[in-house]
C-alpha cells in the first residue's frame, strides 16, 4: 500500500515558510524582467541597424555566457556565501543595463555598447541563477524540496509567459530603451 507521508499535501503552504513565497515573488518578478531585456536588446539593435544579422549577434551573445560560464559559476555557488553573490550579481546587472538608457539619452549608444551589455548582463544571470539553483534548500525541509522546485519552475514559466510579450508591448509604447 501507500505510505503516508511525513508533511501534509499542502505544507508548502504553511506561513512558516514565508521566506519561501517571498522569494517565488521575487524570482517570478525577475523572470518577468529578463525576458522583457531579451526582447528588448536584440529590438534595440534592430531598429538602429535594419540588420537581422546584428540583432541575431545580440541573441547570441545573451546566451553564449549559459555555455562558458555556467559549470564555473555552479562551482563557485557550492564554495561561497550565496546571497552575496544574488546581491552582487543582481546590483551589477542594474548597472550594466542603466548604461543602455544613460547612454540613449546622451545620443551616444552604440552597437557595440549594446553587444558588451548583452554578453555582461547573461554573464550576470548564469552566476545569478548558479546560486539561486541551491537556495530552497536553505529555505524548506527535505521533504518539501520537490514541490518548491516545481512551484519555482510554475513561476518561471508565468514569468516567461508575461515577460515576452510585455517586452513587446513596452517597445511598441515606448520609442527609446
Amino acid at each position: 500500500m501507500f505510505k503516508t507521508p511525513s508533511f501534509p499535501r499542502f505544507a508548502l503552504f504553511h506561513r512558516r515558510y514565508a521566506s519561501f513565497w517571498a522569494w517565488f515573488g521575487g524570482q517570478t518578478v525577475s523572470v518577468v524582467g529578463t525576458n522583457v531585456s531579451l526582447v528588448a536588446m536584440p529590438w534595440i539593435v534592430l531598429s538602429l541597424t535594419h540588420s537581422a544579422l546584428t540583432a541575431s549577434l545580440t541573441m547570441a551573445l545573451e546566451f553564449i555566457p549559459y555555455l562558458l560560464f555556467s559549470i564555473i559559476a555552479g562551482a563557485t555557488a557550492d564554495r561561497v556565501n550565496r546571497k552575496f553573490i544574488l546581491v552582487l550579481t543582481s546590483s551589477l546587472q542594474a548597472l550594466v543595463l542603466l548604461t543602455i538608457p544613460v547612454a540613449w539619452a546622451l545620443h551616444s549608444l552604440t552597437i557595440g555598447q549594446i553587444y558588451l551589455v548583452s554578453f555582461l548582463n547573461s554573464t550576470l544571470a548564469v552566476w545569478y541563477d548558479a546560486a539561486n539553483q541551491a537556495v530552497i534548500p536553505e529555505l524548506l525541509p527535505t521533504q518539501l524540496i520537490h514541490p518548491a522546485n516545481s512551484v519555482m519552475q510554475l513561476g518561471h514559466s508565468i514569468g516567461s509567459l508575461v515577460g515576452t510579450p510585455l517586452g513587446g508591448i513596452l517597445l511598441t509604447i515606448m520609442s527609446g530603451p
